[in-house]
């Protein structure tokens, strides 16, 4: 009964922690090292080491922890880069409009500036 019990435990707070770390990934934070160690926790757990696997389970807690404090800048900084990457991309066609025309008439003038006109 009590290895039941445990069990659920378990596959409840490793549930739990799989929720939390895909919302982290939702927000654009790096989690590359919470799935390995997770998943280590999983391997352990199922190798039949509890005692092992709930402190591999800690840990993740606690790595998770300190990434939800800082998603929410992770996520400002990812959007902000999004957002300035499409308003140079969309400004670049603009700036070509205003700017090919000047920049040739500027270089036809400064080309033929030593041009005599003869009668």
């Amino acid at each position: 009964m009590f290895s039941i019990v445990v069990a659920e435990d378990f596959d409840f707070e490793v549930s739990k922690l799989v929720d939390r770390v895909s919302g982290l990934y939702l927000r654009g934070v790096n989690i590359s090292s919470v799935v390995e160690k997770l998943d280590n926790a999983v391997k352990v757990y199922e190798g039949g080491d509890v005692e092992k696997a709930w402190s591999l389970l800690n840990e993740v807690h606690g790595m998770v922890t300190e990434l939800e404090n800082v998603a929410d800048e992770t996520y400002f900084w990812l959007m902000f880069n999004r957002i300035v990457t499409v308003a140079l991309l969309v400004s670049i066609p603009i700036a070509v409009y205003f700017l090919l025309p000047r920049l040739y008439l500027y270089l036809w003038f400064r080309v033929r500036r030593r041009w005599v006109v003869r009668w």
